[in-house]
Parts: C-alpha cells; structure tokens; sequence
C-alpha cells in the first residue's frame, strides 16, 4: 500500500514538473542552477544522490548533463526487461540535468509499465507486506 501511495505521490509530482518542461519545449536548465529537492524512498533522494535501482544505480547517479543521454539510449537498448522504478528514476536524473523532452519519454513509458504490472498481479497471490510481488505493487 505504501508503495503505491509512493508512487501515486511521485507520478503527480512528476506530472506536473513534466507539464512545466512540455511547455518550456525542452530546453536546458542553466548549469548553475541547482536541481530540484527529490526523495523517492527507497529508489531516489538527491540530498547526496543516492539512487538505487540495481545494476543501473551507479550509471545513473553518475551521469552528467553530457552523459545521461548516453545512459538514456544504453537503457533504451533494455527497455523491455527494466522495471518501472528504473524507468522513473532515469526520468527524474534527465529532468534533473536539463534534458526535460527525454524525461518525459521515460516518465510515460515507466507510467505504462507500472500500469501493466499492476493490471495483471493476482490479488489472491500477491501474497502481503514482505512478499515481492506485494512490495512491487
């Protein structure tokens, strides 16, 4: 349930930066600015960046404003095997780093898959708190 409420709170804030970045057309934010504070518990807090998605963690806290691109299309390449949370941390690491068109490409495609995943749990089986598939949901 808390991860769920998680989500819901991310996806609306994101929303809404993402109607921002839509009708600013995507340009760059200044380099000197800094990013807007974030914190996804567990998956993402930009206090210190600390991302954990898995494997694709240390990528994406590292990329810069040059190389998020890059780490973009490398997890294009996987898209069919990441999980939402990947997908939705990559769209708050580009927004981050100016690339706003990009993140909301990954914003909407994490938003589907989260969509399908929930969709097709079984409630009966999912098990509860503790259980992957109930954390997952």
């Amino acid at each position: 349930m808390k991860t769920r409420i998680i989500f819901a709170s991310v996806a609306t804030f994101i929303s809404f930066l993402m109607a921002g970045a839509s009708q600013e057309g995507g340009q760059k934010k200044d380099a000197g600015q800094p990013p807007m504070p974030i914190y996804v518990t567990p998956f993402y807090d930009s206090n210190g960046l600390k991302v954990a998605v898995g494997e694709h963690s240390k990528r994406l806290a590292s990329a810069d404003s040059k190389t998020i691109l890059q780490v973009s299309e490398e997890l294009k390449k996987e898209k069919d095997k990441l999980r939402a949370d990947v997908m939705y941390v990559a769209a708050i690491r580009l927004y981050d780093l100016g690339h706003k068109d990009e993140a909301v490409y990954w914003f909407y495609t994490a938003q589907y898959r989260a969509r399908v995943f929930s969709s097709i749990l079984d409630k009966e089986k999912i098990g509860s708190i503790g259980s992957e598939a109930f954390e997952l949901k």
